[in-house]
């Protein structure tokens, strides 16, 4: 270096190259602070800017499977004839018992004759106590005096006539269908039943108890007639009925051969 240039260089002003050192630092830390400011570099996006994606694949034709059979349906519980022919009506019954005996040419009646079993009366008995509850139930509440009056008989009376109705409808039906023995039961039972239908303080409002006794009366003779209590002991055994009563029955009695 020559001696001229070594006075230049001395000779510069030394807070010169301060202030230089200083802007210099300022614009390195000014930069670095954009740099933390600047957001970071994503990858391309999907736009109009953006290389489009590669072309799907060719979906290659897949074989035909066939299709799978159809499921097999079960089928419904049948019913049994058990339940068919409690659904059933008692008219529906009847019909259809009529169309076999003809199909069969007559031979079904004398089969089902020889195999059906007497009438329940279970079931008429269940009937005829719950109307009996029914006249019990209709009395009115009397602190004093009668309660056979036409008052409680006013009460009674629709009650009275259902249970009138029911006894004797039951015993027309025994005798329209022939069941001579099962009216002979039925007649003794229901005549008892009609013994303890209340009387009353006026004679014509007793009129439909004792209706009821002489029609019961004319249709238990009917079937003593029509051979009912064939044997001794059957006949034995519904004199005891008739002696338990109470009644007096002239024409059952007479029927069954005892004196009056």
């Amino acid at each position: 270096m020559s001696d001229s240039e070594f006075e230049l260089s001395s000779s510069s002003d030394p807070e010169d190259s301060g202030s230089q050192y200083v802007a210099s630092e300022q614009e390195n830390d000014a930069s670095e602070v954009q740099q933390r400011r600047r957001p970071a570099a994503r990858g391309p996006t999907r736009g109009a800017g953006a290389p489009a994606s590669a072309p799907a694949a060719a979906a290659r034709p897949r074989p035909a499977v066939a299709a799978p059979p159809p499921k097999r349906q079960r089928a419904g519980q049948q019913p049994k004839l058990t339940d068919l022919l409690q659904s059933a009506s008692k008219e529906q019954l009847v019909t259809l018992l009529l169309e076999l005996d003809g199909e069969s040419g007559g031979g079904l009646a004398d089969k089902v004759a020889a195999l059906l079993p007497p009438p329940d009366l279970r079931g008429i008995q269940a009937e005829i106590q719950g109307l009996q509850r029914k006249v019990d139930k209709a009395f009115p509440h009397a602190k004093w005096g009668s309660n056979r009056g036409a008052y409680a008989y006013r009460r009674v009376g629709p009650a009275l006539r259902d249970l009138k109705a029911a006894l004797l409808e039951h015993a027309k039906t025994f005798a329209a269908c022939k069941r001579h023995d099962t009216l002979l039961q039925y007649a003794l039972y229901a005549l008892g039943v009609a013994e303890d239908m209340p009387t009353w303080d006026a004679d014509t409002h007793n009129k439909p108890r004792l209706q009821t006794i002489k029609q019961l009366e004319g249709l238990l003779v009917k079937a003593l007639k029509a051979g009912a209590a064939r044997t001794a002991e059957a006949r034995s055994a519904a004199r005891r009925d008739l002696d338990q009563l109470g009644l007096e029955l002239p024409a059952a009695r007479a029927a069954l051969g005892a004196a009056v």
